[in-house]
């Protein structure tokens, strides 16, 4: 299941879990269907027109800039000046966890939710509880303490609902915490690795996954069978750490799968090679992420319908 007009996964130009060949491949029988009936949004909103347009170009591979209408009272266009207060007041209306930015970087998902929790939620200290975070690596260590979980999945968000102690060890900083799995609307108890806030990119991200590793193997260099040693390491809950990101930003592939009442869009800075099939993907992806009212922030007058 899936949309063929949304994003392709990181670092491909297709879609192989939507691609009919590369299924038949696996001895799969095969029969397709399209979906044409929306649900999301009224008939008349504004998130669906603005969205069956990008279909629209995307499907007839028209690839020139989107015509963004706002002439609906579910569209609205914010100034960056305009933003924290815009945020402060959709956190009034429907809260943190129905409310979200989309981007199109980490870092800049970094930098406004920084400025979100520095400005909105006037955080601060490093973590806080009733802190809305993501997980950012599939974890299965943790779950296997509560029935119904399988595993706590990369892109899953969570509340922070009681900070208890930190710890340091092998040269990383960790967090005792309980937090609510959205999804699950269930309190777990775990560790967290509070490096992983702040790294800028996921290859940050990776490079302190493969520090931690080589950190906590020498505790376990004495076992000589490397399998038997890793087997060993797996039940470190250090090395098992649950790895996050504050979730009042995220980027689009993040955001993929998810849906939130309130939406801001930030393009970012771009750039004329960067407008094209991908840029309308982004956009389409993170405009039906949207079901009530779509913020777009800074948005260039050339991609709005009439200039304004």
């Amino acid at each position: 299941l899936g949309d063929t007009a949304q994003l392709m996964p990181v670092g491909q130009n297709y879609s192989p879990a939507l691609d009919r060949k590369v299924l038949e491949k696996s001895a799969l029988d095969i029969t397709e269907y399209t979906l044409t009936e929306v649900v999301r949004q009224a008939s008349d909103s504004g998130i669906l027109a603005n969205a069956t347009h990008l279909r629209y170009l995307l499907d007839n591979t028209v690839y020139r800039n989107p015509q963004i209408k706002t002439n609906f009272p579910d569209i609205t266009s914010i100034t960056g000046v305009e933003l924290i207060d815009s945020i402060y007041a959709s956190y009034r209306e429907v809260g943190e966890e129905n409310s979200i930015v989309i981007t199109r970087s980490n870092k800049r998902a970094n930098l406004f939710n920084q400025g979100i929790r520095n400005q909105v939620l006037q955080r601060e200290s490093e973590l806080a509880n009733t802190d809305m975070v993501m997980v950012i690596k599939n974890n299965y260590f943790w779950a296997e303490r509560y029935s119904g979980i399988d595993f706590i999945a990369n892109g899953d968000i969570a509340e922070i609902v009681r900070i208890r102690r930190y710890r340091e060890m092998y040269g990383f900083r960790f967090v005792e915490v309980a937090m609510r799995l959205v999804d699950y609307d269930r309190e777990i108890d775990c560790l967290v690795l509070v490096d992983s806030l702040d790294a800028p990119t996921p290859s940050d991200n990776d490079a302190i996954g493969r520090k931690l590793f080589e950190e906590v193997e020498k505790d376990y260099i004495h076992i000589g069978n490397k399998r038997t040693r890793y087997i060993e390491m797996r039940r470190n809950e250090y090395l098992n750490a649950i790895q996050i990101k504050f979730a009042y930003a995220i980027t689009c592939h993040k955001a993929q799968g998810g849906q939130w009442q309130h939406v801001y869009i930030d393009t970012g800075y771009l750039t004329e090679p960067m407008l094209g099939k991908e840029f309308l993907q982004w956009l389409y992806t993170a405009t039906t992420r949207c079901r009530e009212r779509l913020f777009l922030v800074d948005f260039s007058r050339r991609f709005i319908a009439g200039g304004k």
